[in-house]
């Protein structure tokens, strides 16, 4: 193979690949901007009933440096409650707090309450969401 034939390839592997990038680009930004379903999730994925998903926000009566504490009626004196938390950067499409930093879960005894807290133990900025998915207790896996 000859050089200038190596640079023909590469650069039809550069165009091509420019083309399938863009046409997948257009794929995920298409996925992303779909609207909500209309119908509401199944309430069971793999068995676990989902008792509640909500929305957490960090203000400065419920944050106490590196955590930010829960209250709800689920969470509240259930050690035992199986939280999934993930950050929301902008809850119904408003400008929201960025916290680039990665969170855990733990349950504050003293209080009995869950917080959601940044593990690098930077502090929760006051502004900042986070989307809770909530089981009252854990399940066990089910085989199928």
């Amino acid at each position: 193979m000859t050089g200038k034939t190596l640079l023909m390839a590469l650069g039809l592997g550069v165009v091509v690949g420019l083309i399938l990038g863009i046409g997948l680009v257009g794929l995920i930004g298409a996925n992303r901007e779909q609207a909500a379903p209309t119908t509401p999730p199944p309430p069971t994925v793999n068995g676990p009933t989902l008792d509640a998903v909500l929305i957490h926000h960090a203000t400065p009566e419920n944050t106490s440096g590196n955590s930010t504490y829960l209250h709800s009626p689920l969470t509240d004196g259930n050690p035992n409650a199986v939280l999934v938390v993930t950050h929301n950067w902008n809850p119904g499409g408003s400008p929201g707090k960025y916290n680039d930093h990665p969170i855990g879960v733990w349950y504050d005894r003293d209080r009995s309450k869950w917080a959601i807290f940044n593990q690098d133990r930077a502090a929760i900025p006051v502004g900042a969401d986070f989307n809770v998915a909530v089981l009252k207790e854990p399940t066990q896996a089910r085989l199928r």
